[in-house]
This record gives structure tokens, sequence and C-alpha cells, in this order.
């Protein structure tokens, strides 16, 4: 997963939650808002995480809901100035452990940015 400090809700994708056996076509949808704009996406509620760090160390933590996001997704854009044109453009979601998972577990977000790396502390 990848910590998105901008995002308030933490997401999977449809993959992931086809793994965990999650009937997305079930659930009820809500209104979010991203990088993207807004959508309605799929939320399942009250969902278990087990943390796990390098020093063995596991916090569990539960949200009250997570996101479903498809995998792929397509947009279409204008694009140019003077000339427009309508381009299609396309990308990947990954599960993002959004702000909710941060606060929930009591963690920070610890970054160097001489290494360009950056470190959960909990």
């Amino acid at each position: 997963m990848y910590v998105d400090t901008g995002s308030t809700l933490t997401s999977i994708t449809d993959i992931e939650a086809r793994t965990l056996q999650v009937d997305v076509s079930s659930l009820e949808r809500e209104l979010t808002g991203g990088i993207g704009g807004f959508s309605w996406i799929p939320c399942v509620e009250n969902v278990n995480f087990v943390m796990q760090g390098d020093n063995s160390t596991a916090r569990l933590f539960t949200l009250d809901r997570v996101g479903i996001n498809r995998s792929k997704m397509t947009q279409k854009k204008v694009k140019g100035k003077g000339n427009r044109r309508l381009v299609t453009d396309t990308g990947e979601f990954v599960p993002l452990l959004g702000i909710d998972a941060l606060e929930k577990m009591k963690a920070e977000l610890v970054l160097n940015p001489t290494k360009e790396t950056g470190e959960l502390v909990y």
C-alpha cells in the first residue's frame, strides 16, 4: 500500500476486493473526491487491518469504511490552448493508506528529504 496523506479515505482496488471475496456489487456507493475529481465508489464498513513493522511490532486497527476503486481508470480530457483536442488519459489505481488509517494507528509519516525516504512511526 502507498501512504497518501492527501486522502481522507483508505482504499483498495477491485483486485484486492475480489481476492478478499468482497461482493462489490452489493455495497452502497459514496461520493468521494480525489485527484481526478469526484466519483461514486463502493465502500465496505468496519474493516480490520493488521500493520506489521520491520521490528515485528503489529498494530491492529479498525477503519469505519474503506473505498474500493477500479484498478484501471480511463478519463477523457480536453487539452491544448487555442487548438483544443479531446484526449483519453488512462492510469492505474493502487491501494492507498489514507490519513484515516494514520489517525487510527496513531502513526506519523516521517520523511527524510535527503534520502528521499519515508517511514511510518507508531
